[in-house]
């Protein structure tokens, strides 16, 4: 699993290094000798980093979309902002320019684990969101089956 939350770096190439807790899990979870990642935009204006075999299950979803003009609005946003990476001998993944200004990240990224996929925030954005969602943490009905 894909757990944590982790205040990270960028360098002056747009370049974050992955914590080693999560490269690990990557590579036990998904793909010993594949570090394949692929980023995009994701919904609160924050990206998401997929493991290459979790990117395969989003696009069989992806391809079942109705052919509509909400859908094909969406699919275009989030597939031509796909970027497929690979981690460097250091851990590091290359973030996009224009990905990191969707995210407004600078020089400072919050990594949030989710399970089989990562979230990165600009640290502001996540502090706003985080106050905002706060008050709903335990009230979603959607949640009051779970056995946590």
């Amino acid at each position: 699993m894909l757990l944590g939350e982790y205040q990270l770096s960028l360098d002056d190439k747009g370049r974050l290094s992955v914590p080693a807790a999560l490269r690990t899990s990557l590579r036990d979870l998904y793909a010993p000798e594949d570090a394949t990642l692929v980023v995009t935009k994701y919904f609160e204006h924050c990206l998401v980093i997929y493991p290459q075999p979790v990117w395969r299950d989003i696009e069989t979803q992806l391809l079942e979309l109705p052919n509509d003009p909400p859908s094909r609005a969406f699919l275009r946003q989030f597939c031509a902002s796909a970027t497929v990476c690979n981690l460097d001998r250091q851990g590091r993944i290359l973030v996009p320019a224009k990905l990191r200004q969707y995210a407004g990240l600078a020089s400072e990224a919050l990594v949030i684990g989710m399970m089989r996929k990562l979230e990165l925030w600009s640290p502001e954005r996540w502090e706003a969101y985080e106050s905002s969602a706060n008050a709903q943490f335990d009230t979603n009905p959607n949640l009051m089956g779970l056995r946590l």
